[in-house]
């Protein structure tokens, strides 16, 4: 019987515990979009405060990270609007490599992770390598593959990058004021640390239910998503950018 009671209190623990860690932040709305050219320099971005206090997930959970990540955000009607400055003391050792979309990073990347229903079941997830690769993905879902905008600029002390995510490609309540759970992430390959906006202990499994929380997201327009197919021999498919761009 104490044995029993001793593994309900650590499965409770490990419960309570993300729930005392997470993040939380409004986000603001702006009505001018960022030209995404990868510099962030741009006065969407010069406006907004930073998120940067981030912990490390592995090597070691719970420390503060040897390369520093600034995260700034903010959406419009019909795009959320990412920022990450990429900070390395050894700005020569970000590793850039190249590869084909989708497949396993191999370098130093950055991404982003929603959960648009708060309902911590699935997210998404939107990573941009330093090379400026693109990998998306559902995590507790089936395969998918989305159509968003990403584009990377190195700097003398580490790397920039920005992403617009349409909410076309996402799945949204109708409601008025939503609330996402969130995630901000940036691995380091040259030590190997994964660091995180709102605190991901790798103890716990699932780690959609240690997602920050974005708040404040209002009177959103999610746009029908269009599509062209084009029918030739190679049978390619071309898809319009949901934006206009």
């Amino acid at each position: 019987m104490k044995k029993c009671n001793l593994t309900a209190c650590c499965l409770l623990l490990a419960m309570l515990l993300p729930a005392q860690t997470q993040k939380s932040f409004e986000i603001p709305f702006l009505n001018t979009a960022p030209e995404l050219d990868g510099k962030l320099a741009d006065s969407s971005w010069q406006t907004l405060p930073p998120l940067d206090a981030f912990t490390t997930a592995t090597p070691v959970f719970g420390k503060s990270p040897h390369c520093q990540t600034e995260v700034r955000v903010f959406y419009t009607q019909t795009a959320l609007y990412v920022a990450a400055r990429c900070y390395d003391p050894d700005s020569a050792g970000v590793r850039r490599d190249v590869a084909i979309r989708d497949l396993r990073a191999t370098g130093d990347w950055f991404q982003v992770s929603l959960d648009t229903w708060n309902d911590d079941q699935l997210a998404f997830n939107f990573t941009v390598t330093a090379a400026g690769v693109q990998l998306d993905d559902r995590q507790g879902g089936s395969g998918w593959d989305a159509v968003w905008f990403s584009a990377v600029q190195p700097f003398s002390g580490g790397w920039d990058v920005e992403i617009c995510i349409p909410l076309t490609v996402l799945r949204l309540h109708k409601k008025m004021e939503h609330a996402w759970g969130a995630q901000f992430s940036r691995y380091d390959r040259s030590t190997g640390e994964l660091s995180t906006w709102s605190p991901q202990d790798p103890v716990v499994v699932d780690r959609v239910i240690q997602f920050g929380t974005l708040t404040g997201i209002r009177d959103i327009v999610q746009l029908k998503r269009r599509s062209l197919a084009v029918h030739a021999q190679t049978g390619s498919l071309t898809e319009l950018n949901p934006l206009g761009q």
